[in-house]
């Protein structure tokens, strides 16, 4: 409702807005709707918010390199043969605002190679309805662009140039990049190694510790993202729950 809003108070005509409700995997029959759906639509724009809901497979998918790989070249595809564009939106969780902006927007590095333009944006602490834009990755065409301020002011919505204290306020240079250094792991490192570690079989209990030392993450981060993930963990050995095991 709040994207129609703006796509028509910006001229949009409001019939070239078209809004799916229906949750879809795109899979082969997924990626053949979204042909069917371009080709009578003709749109030039198509957003998946967020875009992980609509993967392939379990929990686990957004996390997987070669599913993002496949699941971001079957867009790509779709995209080049009706000239349009996708706009793929991923929201990182709270544990990771202490990051670097590449950690916080990339995440996985299939969901950062496999997009043309990296764009994260962050709420603006002191300007309600305001964000702040930078550029991570430039596009084929163009070169990394400076950030940007966008949001709502008086009913409008427009663009506005940063400061640097408003970089000051994140705590982050010009370039998206942590003035303190980078800090210690969090819940999101604890899932990246679990699913890791665990994706292709069960592992011993000792050797997830080991990666887990190695990686900087705590027993207790890891102890408690293991059981909010249902790891199970029997004789000494670690394995992912499985909800379709018998």
């Amino acid at each position: 409702g709040e994207l129609r809003t703006v796509f028509e108070s910006l001229g949009g005509r409001p019939e070239m807005f078209v809004y799916v409700d229906d949750q879809m995997c795109f899979d082969s029959d997924g990626l053949e709707t979204l042909d069917a759906d371009l080709y009578e639509t003709q749109a030039k724009l198509f957003v998946l918010d967020a875009a992980k809901y609509y993967l392939p497979g379990r929990q686990w998918a957004e996390f997987d390199g070669p599913t993002v790989a496949r699941f971001c070249a079957g867009l790509r595809d779709a995209a080049r043969r009706y000239d349009s564009a996708s706009w793929l939106v991923r929201h990182f969780t709270r544990h990771t605002k202490d990051r670097d902006l590449l950690d916080q927007g990339a995440g996985l590095s299939q969901w950062y190679d496999s997009c043309r333009s990296v764009m994260v944006a962050l709420k603006h602490p002191e300007k309600p309805g305001n964000s702040v834009v930078w550029q991570t990755k430039g596009s084929i065409v163009t070169q990394t662009n400076p950030p940007f301020g966008v949001g709502y002011n008086r009913g409008q919505y427009g663009f506005w140039q940063p400061s640097d204290e408003d970089f000051a306020l994140f705590g982050m240079d010009e370039d998206g990049r942590k003035k303190d250094g980078r800090p210690p792991v969090s819940s999101e490192d604890a899932e990246q190694l679990i699913y890791d570690l665990l994706r292709d079989g069960p592992v011993s209990a000792s050797a997830v510790l080991q990666e887990a030392s190695a990686r900087r993450v705590s027993t207790s981060t890891l102890y408690r993202v293991a059981d909010r993930l249902k790891v199970v963990r029997n004789n000494h050995v670690w394995k992912l729950f499985d909800p379709y095991a018998d």
